[in-house]
């Protein structure tokens, strides 16, 4: 007759009387194989309910930096430090990357294939790849934007964020042109994020682009044109461009105006507002 096999208890750092007279295999154990010797793994880390938001919120954003979940998560700590050491054990256990950013620079965490297996989430998606130094960056300063954008007050009541990510899982709906067989063309284009501000019995989707670098004026042209579309189309309801630097909010206007001069009045670009971080 084969044995069961053995299930190792609960590590001692457990209360005692909390688990009664069950034993539990912990995520991570090492397991004892014959002869006494046990196999190394992963750290022991039992993941709490705010461990899972800061997976969720790594994910909706491409990647956050470690004030930025301190600020969203451990509102009330005097500093970042208990958020660093938990993103630390997150790190450790294989559910989150650091990626540094810069010399003495808060570093940027991303989700590992490992994190997006206790999401629940595919282990492949076709989404941009944010490990690109300047698309950490910008990914960043964009967090930072959502943060500023939603501590405003509004009219209506408290705003929404819907993030590049969000739109990416169907959450807002955005219009894509068809072709004459009934199917849709072009590529998704995706804004930075949504804000949803409520007025009346009607939510107004308002497109955020953050522009850390001019580019090119057919590129600008390319996305108004698009910005157009969704106009025409009731997806949204205006874009606004916050740039870093005056001269960089010129060239979209002038996009808009030269595109679409019927939804030009929809479009409007400005200066990064003071206090989002410039990383």
């Amino acid at each position: 007759m084969t044995r069961p096999e053995r299930v190792d208890p609960a590590p001692s750092n457990f209360p005692s009387g909390t688990l009664g007279s069950r034993s539990f295999v912990v995520r991570g154990m090492p397991r004892r194989v014959p002869g006494g010797k046990l196999v190394s793994g992963a750290p022991v880390l039992l993941l709490t309910p705010r461990d899972r938001e800061v997976l969720r919120d790594i994910y909706r954003f491409g990647c956050l930096s470690a004030v930025q979940v301190a600020d969203r998560h451990w509102p009330d700590s005097s500093s970042a430090k208990t958020a660093l050491n938990r993103l630390g054990q997150l790190c450790g256990a294989g559910y989150l990357l650091r990626r540094p950013i810069g010399h003495r620079e808060d570093g940027a965490y991303l989700l590992t294939p490992t994190g997006r297996a206790e999401l629940g989430l595919p282990a492949r998606h076709a989404r941009p790849d944010p490990r690109a130094a300047a698309s950490l960056r910008h990914r960043l300063v964009v967090a930072d934007v959502a943060d500023w954008l939603c501590a405003r007050r509004y009219r209506g009541g408290d705003p929404e964020w819907v993030s590049e990510v969000d739109v990416y899982d169907g959450r807002l709906w955005l219009a894509r042109r068809e072709t004459g067989r009934g199917r849709e063309r072009g590529a998704l284009l995706v804004p930075d994020g949504v804000l949803v501000l409520r007025g009346g019995e009607r939510g107004w989707h308002l497109a955020i682009e953050v522009e850390l670098h001019q580019k090119a004026s057919r590129l600008y042209d390319a996305k108004q044109a698009w910005y157009a579309v969704q106009f025409e189309e009731g997806a949204l309801d205006g874009c606004l461009w916050l740039c870093a630097g005056a001269g960089r909010a010129a060239p979209i206007r002038a996009a808009a105006r030269r595109v679409a001069p019927g939804t030009a009045d929809l479009v409007e670009a400005e200066p990064l507002p003071e206090g989002v971080t410039a990383y």
